[in-house]
């Protein structure tokens, strides 16, 4: 088991958003969202309220849903030695999940949801 070197009382913000997701996530990205919900990057989690950092948390998830579903691997290899780093993959379920966490969230709070709220029924084709 790791040990980290936060308590509940001094987890900064940016840590905890990090943990909340699977991916990697720039300083840059994060201040966005930070500076959006008028955060400050540092601010302990117990210092937010709680609809804050749950919005913090949404615009998180769409920022994973908006970006490229690959990224690149970095792969060297010599001889029987072999050494491969970095690269992910999303799936469109995986996309697909997210929003729905994102739109849950700011549905709770008011927020304006993301997504096409269009709907296309196909009745099918009449032949005279």
């Amino acid at each position: 088991m790791a040990t980290t070197q936060y308590t509940i009382n001094t987890l900064p913000v940016e840590v905890y958003l990090r943990g909340c997701v699977g991916y990697s996530v720039s300083d840059e990205a994060l201040m966005t969202i930070l500076i959006k919900r008028q955060v400050d990057f540092g601010t302990p989690v117990t210092s937010i309220e709680k609809q804050t950092l749950e919005l913090c948390t949404a615009d998180l998830y769409m920022w994973c849903a908006s970006n490229p579903s690959s990224s690149s691997v970095i792969e060297d290899a010599d001889a029987g030695w072999k050494h491969r780093e970095g690269g992910s993959q999303k799936s469109g379920t995986d996309t697909a999940r997210l929003i729905s966490m994102a739109n849950s969230i700011y549905k709770k709070y008011g927020e304006v949801q993301s997504g096409s709220t269009i709907r296309m029924n196909s009745f099918g084709m009449k032949l005279w």
